[in-house]
């Protein structure tokens, strides 16, 4: 966990932490604001946009690359 963490922490935007294939970043729901992360075996870090307001794409998807702050909501067992 404090691998993914540091990781979070050293990106400068969302899009750079995305980009990590071992990290299997992924957004929880098209319209929600909540991101998941792969730790270790079956669990998972979940996070969500902490700035204010939420930077959008003219599509209406999250500009990932305009996310500089996240705020941590819990460590879950998917399984």
């Amino acid at each position: 966990m404090k691998l993914r963490l540091d990781q979070l922490s050293a990106a400068g935007n969302l899009r750079e932490f995305s980009a990590l294939p071992q990290a299997h970043c992924r957004q929880v729901d098209d319209r929600d604001k909540r991101f998941s992360a792969d730790l270790d075996g079956t669990y998972r870090l979940i996070f969500e946009v902490a700035d204010e307001p939420v930077p959008h794409r003219k599509d209406g998807g999250i500009d990932l690359g305009a996310v500089k702050a996240v705020r941590v909501l819990e460590i879950t067992d998917h399984h």
